[in-house]
């Protein structure tokens, strides 16, 4: 979402004053909310490249702003997908990788 003004003066101009980032909730109702530095951490426990490829779909479903760091293998890694906080996106990953196994920070 862009705060701003539109100025018209032989050629016109849109003057920015701020800029907040857009989320539906779960009614689809316009929400909007302060970005929060959040991190979401996702351990992948089973180590099956299945689970991870299931994750990586739900995640890329939910596009946003919030950095992911997943633990696959034993290894911890920054993915490249960025996610919005949504309860949807949570149960889906709950289902995937259990409770226990995501958390945001």
């Amino acid at each position: 979402k862009v705060e701003g003004e539109l100025q018209v003066s032989g050629r016109s101009q849109i003057v920015a004053r701020g800029v907040k980032e857009w989320f539906l909730d779960e009614t689809s109702a316009p929400q909007v909310q302060e970005k929060k530095a959040a991190k979401l951490y996702i351990n992948i426990a089973d180590n099956e490249e299945s689970t991870l490829s299931s994750v990586l779909s739900v995640l890329k479903a939910y596009p946003g702003m919030i950095p992911v760091f997943l633990k696959y293998q034993g290894q911890a890694m920054k993915c490249q997908v960025r996610v919005q906080n949504t309860e949807a996106m949570f149960s889906e990953l709950a289902g995937i990788v259990g409770e226990e196994n995501y958390k945001l920070v």
